[in-house]
């Protein structure tokens, strides 16, 4: 087992220990969940988990921009519709799924902490008269009964949220065990990026084939060469999807620009804004280019340390993988099929109705 899939592991069963855990919330333990699914590109999980969490601090909701691009349109709605109705069920206040709490779990913890708290103390004062406590005793115990029954429902969402964190959890764990350190979508990811570079761009799959075939060699030289060959796949990708062009472009800030043939990560942010403009403006815009930028930046800066730095066996193998995701989501966007472009089209209606 690889160092990231120990670390993977570890996490995953230090959790498993904490969801039973009445000293530990469970909102410690799904940010621990979120940590695994991040760690393992569970693009599809990693949205179910995320709606559970307050992740909001603009007026820009950047969670589907975040998993959306690893799906096609059409994916994308059927996983966001699965997500919605599974989150109606769970969250559903007694049997009315017309009455759904809404919050996040740390909001629901605290609710039910703030409701039990309450309850211990709605009882009438010292010092009433034996008629007037007959009287505020009646009161207060309609109001525990009451606050009572709300805390029922809200333990019962609670719990119904720890099972399905624990389910999770508990298939990640036996998947580590077997081997298998990615997540299935990656899986699916994989061959459909090998299919379409194929049809499109087949000397980047070739490339890949190398990237591959040299992490699996013996030495640091290798595992830098398999890192240049990811860099290398960025720019057969740009060159392929946007070409240097000929005359200035305006970019996304509205200013003129040349971009050469060296400037590929430059080419690929100008790529996806050009493509992602027909589905967002503005402030919303600017964040669905950059869920796909930052990733292209972050994925060139690491296959560069294969130039002047020692590589480890982990690094190699992450930055395979990233290369993996991102030509993925770059594919997706040049065959306007993106979950990305549907993302920021229905957050686009749902900013304007």
């Amino acid at each position: 087992m690889s160092r990231d899939s120990a670390q993977v592991l570890s996490l995953t069963q230090d959790a498993l220990d904490n969801i039973d855990d009445p000293t530990v919330s469970l909102s410690a333990v799904l940010r621990k969940a979120i940590r695994v699914a991040r760690m393992r590109n569970d693009y599809e999980d990693l949205a179910r988990l995320g709606l559970e969490m307050d992740f909001r601090s603009t007026g820009v909701d950047t969670v589907p921009l975040e998993y959306s691009p690893h799906f096609s349109k059409n994916e994308w709605k059927e996983l966001v519709l699965q997500i919605v109705d599974a989150y109606i069920v769970e969250r559903s206040l007694g049997s009315k799924k017309d009455n759904v709490f809404s919050g996040s779990v740390d909001d629901l913890e605290y609710r039910i902490q703030l409701l039990a708290s309450e309850r211990d103390t709605a009882k009438a004062p010292d010092g009433l008269t034996p008629i007037d406590l007959y009287m505020r005793d009646r009161d207060y115990a309609k109001v525990r009964g009451e606050l009572s029954v709300t805390l029922i429902d809200l333990n019962a969402i609670l719990q119904r949220i720890r099972q399905r964190v624990f389910s999770y959890l508990s298939k990640v764990e036996a998947q580590l065990l077997l081997g298998q350190y990615n997540s299935d979508i990656f899986e699916r990811n994989r061959s459909y990026v090998d299919a379409e570079l194929a049809k499109v761009c087949p000397s980047a799959l070739e490339m890949f084939s190398s990237a591959y075939r040299r992490m699996n060699e013996e030495g640091a030289e290798a595992r830098s060469q398999a890192l240049t060959s990811c860099r290398r796949i960025l720019k057969e990708i740009a060159d392929n999807f946007y070409p240097s062009p000929s005359e200035k472009i305006v970019g996304m800030d509205g200013k003129l620009r040349k971009l050469n043939d060296s400037q590929f990560v430059a080419r690929l942010w100008q790529f996806s804004f050009e493509k992602l403009r027909g589905s967002a403006s503005g402030d919303l815009l600017k964040a669905a280019v950059e869920s796909i930028g930052n990733r292209v930046d972050a994925l060139n800066a690491l296959s560069s340390k294969g130039v002047h730095d020692k590589v480890t066996q982990e690094e190699a193998e992450q930055c395979i993988i990233q290369t993996y995701l991102v030509a993925g989501d770059l594919l997706r966007l040049a065959q306007g099929d993106s979950g990305l472009q549907q993302a920021a089209l229905e957050s686009t209606k749902g900013l304007t109705e």
